[in-house]
């Protein structure tokens, strides 16, 4: 997917710190996916990817937003965490582990 094709797919909201929202696929769980290559991925990986920010899937990173939108692709609402940090978060509020809601996402994309 070139950066043109992506940001069309994008509703840029207005307000200086406002959340730019994804209007293209959507998973299950209300995240915004793109078809790419040989597969799926996470717009808001792909937004920190098109913004020269290097990621790479299965690095024990994950992209998270600042605001808590799921379908936020704006930059500067994107941040990295470990996913031992995630885990950590997740487990104070009560939340299953990352790895097994990551692994519940991937299946129901199949």
């Amino acid at each position: 997917m070139t950066p043109e094709k992506f940001w069309a797919q994008v509703n840029k909201l207005p307000g200086v710190d406002s959340c730019w929202l994804w209007t293209g696929n959507v998973s299950g769980d209300g995240y915004g996916m793109s078809g790419i290559f040989l597969g799926e991925v996470l717009v808001h990986r792909l937004a920190f990817t098109l913004a020269g920010e290097p990621f790479k899937k299965h690095s024990g990173l994950v992209v998270q937003r600042h605001c808590g939108t799921k379908l936020c692709v704006r930059r500067s609402h994107l941040y990295i965490r470990t996913t031992e940090e995630m885990n950590a978060i997740k487990k104070a509020a009560g939340i299953a582990n990352y790895a097994a809601s990551t692994a519940k996402r991937k299946k129901k994309s199949k």
